[in-house]
């Protein structure tokens, strides 16, 4: 199983600790965690706590401007699940990026390198111009060198789109009722993010049909803060994934959830997590094959499809 995490521990301590016991207790289920902005509010403040044995960590930090703020942009990833060939920095201290490429190894085939992705770590600060998302977009679409259709990214939006937010409404009718620069700089923000997409054909995870359906509370905002008098809550994270990347990964579950203020995790699910629902939920029947009316003409459409899907990898 390759499932991914992406949490942004917000310059947190304790975020960045609670997501290392994630990766301790389920060390053969992450393929990597990513943290974003955070937890570097100035140099003093660096965390030095390594992540678990097995695991690799990439990290770039832009600073803004001559003050001590920084992004920090952390991948950390499953040394025994894959190996990393190259990283490369994306966009400035407003809109950031880290671009890993990384090599997933099958341990069946001797631990060569059978695929390849291109894993994307990315924050908007709330303040950034649409120029630092534009050079963001630009900056990700040339060094992927045309390989988006293998790129899955997390990402920290800091915008609103029917893509991916449910209260999308809602921020379009507060940007146009109410003064607030806030809520339409979401909203336009969403709107480049949301051509972005559309254009390079890439797929906006979901929260997984059937665990909707076995436990409603799954459904949740990505963001929480329960300081104020009324909750406010936002949906500002999210993972987004190539055409290829998508065969892996195919929906998504928003996980945590007990800090007053806090970005909850985001795993996303490859394919075999999906399948393993209740039974009373499935819609395929089962068939059963008698060895005497069974010709080889059975096998030829699914030998071509395993085959195309190979080849297409």
């Amino acid at each position: 199983m390759l499932q991914m995490s992406s949490q942004n521990v917000d310059r947190s301590v304790v975020g960045y600790t609670e997501l290392l016991k994630q990766l301790a207790q389920q060390p053969d289920y992450f393929l990597a965690a990513l943290t974003q902005d955070g937890p570097c509010q100035d140099v003093s403040r660096k965390i030095t706590t390594p992540p678990p044995e097995q695991y690799k960590t990439i990290e770039h930090y832009f600073k803004l401007g001559n003050q001590t703020i920084y992004i920090n942009l952390t991948t950390i990833i499953n040394g025994d699940k894959c190996s990393i060939d190259s990283s490369q920095n994306l966009g400035n201290s407003m809109a950031a990026g880290l671009l890993t490429r990384l090599l997933i190894h099958n341990t069946h085939r001797g631990d060569l390198p059978c695929r390849e992705i291109y894993l994307v770590n990315m924050y908007i600060r709330p303040r950034a111009a649409y120029a630092d998302t534009n050079q963001l977009l630009q900056d990700l679409l040339t060094k992927c060198n045309k390989k988006l259709s293998k790129v899955i990214i997390a990402w920290d939006l800091s915008a609103s789109s029917a893509l991916w937010d449910p209260s999308n409404l809602e921020t379009v009718n507060r940007a146009r009722t109410t003064k607030a620069k806030y809520y339409s700089t979401k909203v336009i923000r969403g709107n480049i993010l949301e051509r972005f997409i559309i254009k390079h054909n890439l797929k906006v995870l979901q929260p997984s049909p059937h665990l909707l359906l076995l436990d409603h509370t799954r459904v949740k905002a990505t963001y929480v803060n329960r300081n104020q008098e009324k909750p406010i809550k936002a949906w500002i994270d999210v993972i987004i994934v190539g055409s290829k990347a998508s065969r892996i990964w195919q929906s998504v579950d928003i996980r945590g959830g007990v800090a007053d203020r806090e970005h909850r995790i985001i795993a996303a699910l490859c394919a075999t997590n999906n399948l393993r629902h209740d039974s009373r939920l499935s819609n395929y029947r089962s068939v059963r094959y008698k060895p005497d009316r069974i010709c080889k003409d059975d096998f030829i459409e699914p030998k071509l499809k395993v085959a195309k899907t190979r080849n297409n990898w």
